[in-house]
């Protein structure tokens, strides 16, 4: 016992010295980090423009085979690009009902325009384009400017100008009673909003209908919730590094205010929102459709707000798993 004693005291002599170091160069580190992230997005607000749009969470465009939609498990796909209003390309894919070819012949289609990071074949997207191809909708998936195998960088006016590009595209490969309908995810929803509005004021062919999966107020008002940002506003005094945020989003021209646009929306619209959604909090999508049918100043004919019981886990992303939800469709194209 007493050996045993003397090492653990040598150990402890020699080891104590080493901890103070280490400790007091971590207390440093942490303290610079603390104070270099508010000076960041002060000085290089490029960063939350970044933090928005997430592109670069993608595999390398070598590794992607976008212009091979089998190997994302989907059939009956014909891939192309198309070609923005400031030139830039665009990836798109367009996903065909199983006895149809011809997109001149279609009913109804359906844009999706996809949320923040990946690209179009990401994740459970291509789950839930493959749902509307079983329901007999045409669906053209694109990736936005800086996301997938599409050139440039986003913005908030690029990506809702690449979104008008599709529309019209749309428009012109298509019969005049095609039903065109935009689907928005997450902040696709605001950007398909934005789209919507923008095509009321500059063409004749109106779409049938928005449906806006996981929708949200403004953006400066889902960070308080969005996993990223929830973290700073945690570590940092709230109102400092919301505001500090914010200025950023107005420098780098970021405003996606749902709320301030969809009012203006002529088409019928169709919300859905999990409760159990972790990055848009099912809160912002209930205040959306509040303010909606508060605000005295709707324009849209029609608009139904579904949300999803927690005990249905679909969170996020998962809303096509609703064995119900081609119902809902079926309910909402009839409304």
């Amino acid at each position: 016992r007493a050996l045993i004693l003397c090492l653990l005291l040598a150990y402890t002599t020699t080891e104590v010295p080493q901890l103070h170091v280490r400790f007091s160069t971590i207390l440093k580190l942490a303290a610079a980090f603390y104070v270099a992230v508010p000076l960041a997005i002060k000085y290089v607000p490029q960063i939350v423009a970044k933090a928005t749009f997430l592109n670069f969470i993608c595999p390398p465009l070598r590794l992607l085979n976008l212009t091979k939609p089998e190997q994302w498990g989907l059939s009956n796909v014909t891939n192309s690009s198309i070609q923005s209003s400031d030139g830039i390309n665009l990836g798109m894919w367009h996903i065909k009902p199983k006895y149809t070819s011809h997109l001149q012949n279609a009913s109804k289609v359906i844009i999706y325009c996809h949320g923040n990071a990946g690209h179009r074949g990401f994740g459970h997207r291509r789950y839930i384009l493959k749902l509307f191809q079983s329901l007999g909708y045409h669906v053209i998936a694109f990736d936005y400017r800086g996301f997938g195998d599409s050139e440039g960088k986003p913005s908030q006016n690029g990506v809702v100008q690449d979104t008008l590009t599709v529309y019209k595209w749309v428009v012109k490969h298509t019969q005049s009673e095609c039903r065109i309908y935009v689907w928005g995810h997450s902040l696709g929803t605001s950007i398909a909003t934005h789209a919507i509005a923008e095509v009321q004021s500059t063409m004749v062919k109106q779409p049938e209908g928005l449906i806006l999966e996981a929708p949200f107020t403004s953006i400066s008002e889902a960070i308080f919730r969005y996993p990223l940002s929830r973290y700073l506003l945690h570590l940092y005094p709230t109102e400092f590094i919301h505001n500090l945020i914010c200025a950023a989003f107005k420098r780098n021209s970021i405003q996606f205010s749902t709320v301030q646009v969809l009012p203006l929306i002529k088409c019928k619209v169709l919300m859905l929102h999990a409760m159990d959604d972790t990055k848009v909090d099912y809160s912002l999508g209930e205040k959306l459709f509040n303010e909606m049918k508060a605000c005295g100043i709707c324009k849209c004919p029609f608009i139904k707000f579904y949300s999803f019981e927690k005990l249905h886990g679909f969170g996020h992303n998962y809303i096509h798993k609703y064995p119900k939800l081609p119902a809902l469709l079926t309910d909402f194209e009839d409304s």
